[in-house]
């Protein structure tokens, strides 16, 4: 198997092993990221942690870690803030298939006309829209 249903099949098997299985942190967001991290993180900006000093961020880890797996599916006893994928082997597994997939998937971004900055519009908070950002682009 491949990505994520590696991941769910090793899951799985530390669960009926009662251990805590190792985890994707930080690299798929709610598309595959483990559903604790996620938790764990949402309340901080665009769910990615910062800390305003080490021991915060030490302090934070410390207890995360001592509550779930690894943050490597194949190396459990990994435990970085976001996931590290160590071998081409895991980037060609994990990763590869997984933004082949994302980039299957309709796009939820405004779609940018083929006529944009055409002409200037002069209202607009970009100032790269506006009339005067055209003298730097002509």
């Amino acid at each position: 198997p491949n990505g994520l249903s590696y991941y769910k099949e090793a899951e799985n098997k530390y669960k009926m092993a009662g251990l805590k299985a190792p985890e994707f942190r930080g690299i798929f967001g709610e598309k595959g990221d483990a559903e604790n991290w996620l938790d764990e993180v949402k309340d901080f900006p665009n769910g990615v942690p910062r800390f305003d000093n080490k021991d915060e961020c030490l302090e934070f880890m410390e207890r995360y870690s001592s509550n779930n797996g690894g943050s490597n599916p194949d190396y459990p006893q990994l435990m970085h803030i976001f996931t590290m994928l160590i071998s081409w082997e895991q980037i060609e597994r994990h990763l590869l298939p997984n933004i082949k997939k994302a980039r299957r998937e309709q796009s939820s971004a405004t779609k940018i006309p083929r006529d944009y900055l055409n002409d200037p519009i002069p209202d607009s908070k970009n100032v790269y829209e506006r009339e005067e950002a055209s003298e730097v682009l002509d």
